[in-house]
C-alpha cells in the first residue's frame, strides 16, 4: 500500500531527524504503467536515505543523488 509506505517514510525520517540525523521526506511520484515509485528525500548523504528506507522496511532498488534546479 503506497499510503502506508509514505507514512512509514515520513515518520521514520522524522525520527531520524529527532535523533540528530536530519532526513526530510519531500514527496513521491508513482508511475502506474511501470509499477514504480520514486521518493524524494533531502539529506546529507545517500546512506542516510538508505537507512531511513531500511528502518521503515520500504523496499528500494537504489538511492541516487540528484540536484534540484528550480525555474529561474
Amino acid at each position: 500500500n503506497l499510503g502506508a509506505a509514505q507514512q512509514a517514510a515520513i515518520s521514520t525520517a522524522e525520527q531520524f531527524t529527532r535523533d540528530g540525523k536530519p532526513v526530510a521526506y519531500l514527496r513521491s511520484t508513482f508511475v502506474p504503467g511501470e509499477q514504480r515509485c520514486m521518493c524524494l528525500f533531502e539529506a546529507d548523504s545517500a546512506d542516510a536515505v538508505e537507512a531511513v528506507n531500511d528502518t521503515a522496511q520500504i523496499p528500494y532498488e537504489r538511492v541516487v543523488e540528484v540536484l534540484d534546479i528550480p525555474k529561474p
